[in-house]
């Protein structure tokens, strides 16, 4: 599958956007402590998350099955986002 260049450049402005949000937070408050490592794996994961929902609904014909993909594509980010946070296992 590929991905067209508008698309791409739209993928890369909302993660960037996305991380923004603890870069910030970052400058404001001691509490957040995210280093480079953190930055790069929030970024794999989020810009994952947009080609992985594409590729699900290649084939989806309803508004539905776009809305199913898309709530289980973002379900599964924040369990593996959460998982890294807590770091149980």
């Amino acid at each position: 599958m590929l991905i067209n260049r508008n698309t791409l450049i739209r993928l890369v402005v909302i993660t960037a956007s996305i991380l923004l949000i603890p870069l910030i937070a970052i400058q404001l408050s001691d509490a957040i402590s995210w280093g480079i490592a953190d930055f790069v794996v929030a970024a794999t994961l989020i810009f994952g998350a947009g080609p992985s929902y594409l590729a699900f609904t290649r084939t989806a014909t309803s508004v539905r099955q776009r809305a199913l993909v898309g709530v289980t594509v973002l379900a599964a980010l924040l369990l593996i986002w959460i998982q890294l946070a807590v770091g149980i296992v």
